[in-house]
């Protein structure tokens, strides 16, 4: 029988570990932590976003690039070396930052999001003494900005088009949905017939 070891008991390691001994070899875990999915796992938001797996290549990114090669952005932080790779990898990535190209990489992240998703399942329903807080919810975006929120809208009809559960709200519908952004100075963006 193969015997293989697995280092870090993070989400990924973890499913690799079962993943690989449902295939009958004999696994062994090393996590350094008293608790698995403590490290790194914990700590990616909590949460397990399926549907909003987007592309990071965005044709919006390249105009905020400067911003965020100088870390002026706290959501980004990209380590800089100027090194031939780097380059490469930053000429890559540019060009993937078209309208095509964004729709048909955040497609494919999102076949491997789903089956992703069914993989998990599957694990659940085979290991049921696997616990970690898992709840299923929803995410509600909220949008200020009428180009992000006219971008965000087509994305999400194109995402509804490939099978995905998606839903535009109106500002009364988001409220409706989250009472407490009543209390919020902020003006969300989206109008309907129905609102005034």
């Amino acid at each position: 029988m193969k015997r293989v070891v697995v280092i870090g008991g993070g989400v990924i390691g973890v499913t690799t570990a079962a993943a690989i001994a449902r295939r009958g070899m004999h696994v062994t875990l090393l996590e350094r932590s008293s608790e698995l999915c403590s490290g790194a796992s914990a700590r990616n938001g909590g949460q397990l976003s399926y549907s909003y797996s987007d592309a990071l290549a965005a044709p919006g990114l390249v105009q905020d690039f400067p911003r965020l090669l100088l870390g002026m952005d706290p959501a980004f932080r990209i380590h800089i070396d100027w090194s031939s790779a780097f380059l490469s990898w930053l000429i890559q990535f540019v060009r993937n930052c078209t309208e095509q190209r964004f729709a048909t990489n955040t497609r494919a992240i999102l076949n491997l999001a789903l089956l992703s998703q069914s993989a998990l399942a599957s694990i659940r329903v085979q290991y049921p003494e696997l616990e970690f807080h898992h709840s299923a919810t929803g995410k509600l975006h909220i949008y200020e900005n009428a180009v992000k929120w006219t971008t965000a809208v087509a994305l999400a009809h194109k995402k509804i088009e490939w099978g995905l559960q998606q839903r535009v709200l109106t500002p009364g519908e988001a409220l409706a949905m989250e009472p407490s952004l009543a209390g919020s100075s902020r003006r969300i963006i989206g109008r309907s017939p129905r609102d005034p």
